[in-house]
């Protein structure tokens, strides 16, 4: 396992060939692409406080899509808000999908400030087949992003006829999720309680509850569950069968949303 702490690339001298576990804080864009063609075996890798490169001292990009067939976690934490294409893309758009379809082991992949746009989460979702956990902070997404992407999981579970394609491609073995970002406006009831989802909205986050996921939606600022207050005021509203919950065999997943 390698750990690096505000210490350049150049400067580390090891067997790279054998290397499966990496940690690193304050690498700049170029260096981590040169990470990634150095260790051909990695299963783990988290990248945090990832910084723009130097033009004056850099690796050089690389020319053809770096392969990556056995990284199981991979974790971005970028030093600022970054689109994804800034991190992954270097002189060709295909360079980006090409190193996550060569990654079709990934199972773990959290993107922490990290920019998205629809196209962006639809490809992760195409080229990361085994994906079982997802944790994104996009709060740069902004709330329409967040009714977008709650929207395409609920169409999932929804499925039918013309529509079978998505059931079949929308990250298919997704397990957990944890999600940070703006919360819609217009989710947020009409009442003097700001903790309590509007019912349409609310009743689409259900679908995924009815297919065994356990999903939690916490106020940031009180760690409270917004998710079972609202089912709790809507008791009257909702059947039984929705307000029980996920299942004894369901997977965690998670929400937190910023007020």
């Amino acid at each position: 396992m390698l750990e690096i702490s505000r210490l350049r690339l150049k400067s580390v001298v090891i067997e790279w060939n054998n290397l499966t576990h990496v940690k690193t804080i304050h690498l700049h864009i170029d260096e981590c692409w040169e990470l990634f063609r150095r260790a051909p075996r990695m299963t783990h890798c988290l990248l945090e406080d990832i910084r723009e490169s130097q033009l004056h001292d850099q690796f050089p990009m690389p020319r053809t899509p770096i392969l990556h067939p056995t990284l199981q976690v991979l974790e971005l934490v970028p030093a600022i808000t970054y689109r994804l294409d800034k991190l992954f893309l270097d002189n060709t758009p295909q360079s980006r999908i090409a190193f996550f379809r060569s990654s079709c082991s990934l199972q773990k992949l959290s993107l922490l400030d990290v920019k998205l746009d629809d196209t962006d989460l639809v490809d992760l979702s195409r080229v990361t087949p085994e994906l079982r956990h997802l944790k994104l902070e996009l709060y740069e997404c902004g709330a329409d992003f967040t009714k977008r992407m709650f929207r395409r999981f609920s169409e999932t579970f929804n499925v039918s006829g013309h529509d079978a394609e998505i059931q079949q491609t929308f990250f298919p073995q997704l397990q957990s999720m944890a999600f940070q970002g703006t919360m819609p406006p217009d989710w947020k009831a009409p009442y003097c309680d700001p903790m309590i989802i509007d019912e349409d909205a609310l009743r689409r986050m259900l679908l995924l509850v009815e297919q065994g996921t356990e999903l939690r939606i916490e106020d940031m600022s009180t760690d409270k569950d917004v998710l079972q207050r609202s089912i709790e005021f809507y008791a009257r509203d909702l059947t039984l069968e929705e307000s029980q919950g996920p299942t004894s065999n369901s997977s965690p997943a998670a929400l937190s949303e910023e007020p």
